[in-house]
Parts: structure tokens; sequence; C-alpha cells
């Protein structure tokens, strides 16, 4: 169904992106990421957070994070972003349960 893959394809740009910008260029920092799933009020919760830089640029000036955030409002979930500078980024998706 279009939720199923909205969702699958909004984690794998979220992974995607910590593996690319987590770290600055050319640094051999271990990356770490944590993927938390649970069901919360008839939602499907899904969190990744990483250790990384913590850019709120690369949050705010993603096209790709804008199309998954959008994709993923027109399925009926939603897309979330926090960051802390030099310590972490957390993508938060919610996908209603059918």
């Amino acid at each position: 169904p279009l939720a199923a893959d909205t969702l699958y394809y909004a984690t794998r740009e979220m992974v995607r992106n910590a593996a690319k910008y987590a770290r600055p260029a050319g640094s051999q920092a271990e990356l770490r990421l944590l993927l938390t799933v649970a069901v919360e009020d008839g939602q499907l919760g899904l969190t990744i957070e990483d250790n990384g830089r913590g850019d709120a640029r690369v949050v705010v000036n993603g096209h790709g994070l804008e199309l998954h955030s959008t994709l993923m409002a027109i399925a009926g979930g939603s897309l979330a972003f926090e960051t802390v500078p030099e310590e972490m980024t957390r993508a938060r998706l919610l996908m209603p349960l059918e």
C-alpha cells in the first residue's frame, strides 16, 4: 500500500542522509544510528537518530527531505526533525495504522 511504501522510502532517505551528512567530509569518526520502532496511539512511530554534527542546514535545505515530508503528509503521516549542533540529528516518522 501507499502508506507502507512511503514510510519505507522516507526511512531509507533518513538513513542515507545520516550516512552522507552526519560526519564532516573526510572524517573517520564513528557514525552511530539508533532506530526505534513503536506503535503509539494507533500509529507506527519510527525514530532515526545519529551522533553526527547536527547540521540544521541539511534539514532545511534538503529537497529530498522536503519531498519525503510532503509524501508522508499525503499518506496521512508526518515527518519531523530535531538537531543539536555537534551532537545529533533525529528524524521522527509517524504513519497511521490501518
